[in-house]
């Protein structure tokens, strides 16, 4: 995730300071060439709302999921149990770990439920800070319901 000094930090979009309490969409690592012109929004920090209105927020977001998806079948300890156009999912069962990580390819966000609370997170309400972010996390949801409803499917994928 990017470093952020809230009351220092600026958002990339509108140039206004990150202050407490601003709901902030953020990246970390470097997925673009220097040479894309979104190459500067790597590892940012950026109001929801700016990145919410921002007119390369689909591309930059899908850019984003994409890297996951590229570097999912690489990484040891987190291994891809689902993926669809919408959705990654990536399953650490390890203890103490034992978690996923959901990647939404709409807004380039991560939830990371524990695996013993998997099948309450399919269920509980959006509770998110932006309505773009609750939208793909509801459809993200309503997948993961019909294709993996418990721990135990998620982690049977695994293999």
């Amino acid at each position: 995730m990017a470093l952020i000094t809230r009351g220092k930090s600026l958002c990339p979009l509108c140039q206004r300071v990150l202050e407490a309490g601003d709901d902030i969409f953020g990246t970390w690592g470097v997925w673009l060439p220097r040479t894309d012109p979104l190459w500067q929004f790597c590892d940012a920090a950026m109001h929801w709302p700016c990145y919410a209105q921002w007119e390369h927020q689909s591309g930059f977001a899908r850019s984003y999921f994409e890297a996951w998806v590229g570097s999912c079948e690489s990484n040891p300890h987190w291994k891809p149990a689902y993926r669809d156009d919408l959705l990654l999912v990536t399953v650490n069962p390890a203890p103490p770990v034992e978690a996923a990580w959901v990647h939404l390819a709409a807004t380039g966000t991560r939830h990371n439920p524990k695996l013993s609370a998997w099948a309450d997170w399919l269920h509980e309400g959006a509770g998110i800070v932006h309505p773009l972010e609750a939208a793909a996390l509801e459809a993200a949801r309503r997948i993961l319901r019909n294709q993996v409803p418990t721990a135990d499917a998620l982690i049977a994928r695994l293999a």
